[in-house]
């Protein structure tokens, strides 16, 4: 994202070029987001002059077949699931049935074709999604309470969990590798600190405390997608914490934090599917960062950008 006419707008480099191609030409308002939906098209969200009723669009990474994926006026839509695997679909929400409710559809987004897969009762918040993009889990609430819904498969009716009060947390964060009715999740249900747990869903139980730290609650944790195991725990005292999970993750953040983390904290925020090349963040409380280039293969890493260069740390 840069700037275009004063507003912000997508524009594609490739990693060992100059050339900047730019994409969009938004001139009414910033673009709200955008993410890769596969290596030739990007999606990104807008409205038109401030109304809030936001659009998802495709466009090629050449700026050529641009298309409105949710042509309807009134209509609000939202991300629930890009489907990083999936090089010709997404999971969007759209609260086109009734204005108030957002029903969860799967959407081609090359030729804007979308299928509703649940029709939402009214107090369904939020989604969840198996590794192969099947929508298995709901978030109920009333405002206090929340609840979570579950089903084995996409033929089969949501059913409940768990409700959770205002001072418990359970939060899935991702199933297990084998997409069966176990996830991980960030628990505080009986202890006083979040911690990582496994839990299953069909028991309605937990089954194992993978960590815990004794000062703060666990903020989440990561995966390799490449390899289905769980890599990273983030936690923050005085710093953004790390507990590694496998040595390939460890092995990577130690190579960052020789180059790039003496006086920042750093973020891995993409990496391609082979996981061996990497755009990290690089930043710290004096200024806004930078992104860097990681090739694993060379062991380069090379700097892409400034955020705001103009400021002086």
């Amino acid at each position: 994202m840069a700037p275009y006419k004063d507003r912000m707008n997508i524009h594609v480099r490739k990693f060992d070029s100059d050339s900047v191609t730019r994409v969009t030409s938004v001139e009414d308002r910033d673009l709200s987001g955008y993410f890769w939906a596969n290596n030739d098209r990007l999606v990104y969200v807008r409205d038109k002059g401030g109304n809030e009723n936001f659009h998802l669009y495709a466009v090629n990474k050449d700026g050529a077949n641009e298309k409105d994926l949710t042509p309807f006026d009134g209509v609000r839509a939202q991300v629930i699931d890009d489907l990083e695997d999936n090089q010709d679909e997404m999971i969007i929400g759209l609260n086109k049935r009734i204005p108030q409710v957002f029903d969860p559809y799967r959407l081609n987004i090359n030729n804007g074709e979308m299928k509703l897969l649940y029709e939402n009762p009214g107090n369904i918040t939020g989604w969840g999604t198996d590794h192969d993009g099947k929508l298995r889990l709901a978030y109920v609430t009333n405002g206090v309470d929340n609840t979570i819904m579950y089903r084995e498969n996409e033929g089969k009716t949501l059913e409940e969990v768990i409700t959770t009060n205002f001072k418990e947390t359970l939060a899935p964060q991702f199933f297990d590798f084998d997409n069966g009715h176990v996830v991980y999740a960030v628990s505080n249900l009986g202890r006083d600190k979040a911690a990582v747990v496994k839990y299953d869903l069909n028991e309605k139980k937990e089954l194992e405390e993978i960590f815990i730290n004794d000062e703060v609650d666990v903020d989440g944790i990561s995966y390799s997608t490449k390899r289905k195991v769980p890599t990273v725990i983030d936690f923050t005292t005085s710093k953004l914490n790390r507990k590694f999970l496998d040595k390939e993750s460890e092995a990577l953040f130690k190579k960052l934090d020789a180059d790039l983390g003496e006086n920042d904290e750093y973020n891995v925020t993409s990496s391609n599917k082979e996981e061996d090349k990497f755009l990290i963040y690089a930043g710290n409380d004096k200024t806004r960062g930078a992104y860097h280039f990681y090739d694993k293969v060379s062991g380069e890493i090379t700097h892409l950008a400034d955020l705001s260069p103009w400021i002086k740390s």
